[in-house]
């Protein structure tokens, strides 16, 4: 995360730009960040798109998971354009589905590719 120090290149976001990754179908996420953000702090969102997401077998669930790690670079790699300081991938079937160490693969991954810090959850 950025450090303690005042940042003078953003008028509103002078402490963290914080960039949160959700499934275009969320309605949760969004305006829970932004309604917990302190002064300073402005919470930035990316979306990725879901077909159908009825899940009612395991195969759904896997169809899910399927979609979401087709479209989840290309949201997180969109959100580069606020330049964030660290991301939130909001999205709990993907940050668990292949445990922590699939988590891991995913943390690091997107922090190579984006050069910020990442939290899954």
């Amino acid at each position: 995360m950025v450090d303690s120090k005042v940042r003078n290149d953003d008028a509103l976001g002078w402490r963290l730009k914080l960039g949160v990754i959700v499934p275009a179908t969320n309605t949760i996420v969004e305006p829970e960040f932004h309604s917990m953000a302190p002064a300073g702090v402005t919470c930035h969102t990316g979306r990725f798109p879901l077909k159908d997401v009825r899940i009612s077998s395991d195969a759904d669930f896997e169809r899910l998971v399927a979609d979401i790690h087709a479209n989840l670079d290309g949201a997180v790699d969109d959100l580069m354009s606020v330049a964030p300081d660290h991301i939130i991938v909001g999205v709990s079937a993907e940050s668990f589905w292949d445990g922590e160490d699939g988590a891991d693969v995913i943390r690091n991954r997107l922090a190579e590719m984006t050069g910020v810090s990442i939290t899954l959850g």
